[in-house]
């Protein structure tokens, strides 16, 4: 049985792989449900899209984040009560204190207008 939880290397959720003769469509949901993960902090280097609903493994360097507009990050390590919101920013990640809260984390569909 394959494990739910997806490892982000090289290829994300979603996305074809370099040879791939169709394209992945992504749902309206999953179009707007992603998080973007940069290298560097102030969203400086290699990004990466991760596109949810999904459980996520972070096996990549993160320096900064943005939040899709219908996604919501939800860390899944005990003692993580800290939840990113739709379009939310952080521009550093080691020095927000969430590096270590946001190893193992799901990406969840959160519809426009039900964030405060």
């Amino acid at each position: 049985m394959a494990s739910p939880i997806r490892k982000l290397r090289g290829q994300t959720a979603g996305q074809p792989s370099k040879g791939a003769a169709s394209k992945t469509v992504p749902s309206k949901a999953s179009s707007e449900c992603w998080l973007d993960i940069y290298e560097a902090p102030f969203f400086g280097g290699r990004l990466r899209r991760v596109y949810g609903p999904g459980t996520f493994r972070r096996a990549v360097r993160a320096g900064s984040l943005v939040v899709g507009p219908n996604a919501r990050i939800v860390p899944i390590a005990k003692g993580a009560e800290v939840t990113l919101k739709p379009k939310q920013l952080v521009a550093d990640l080691a020095k927000s204190g969430l590096a270590d809260k946001l190893t193992h984390f799901q990406v969840v569909y959160a519809e426009t207008g039900t964030e405060k």
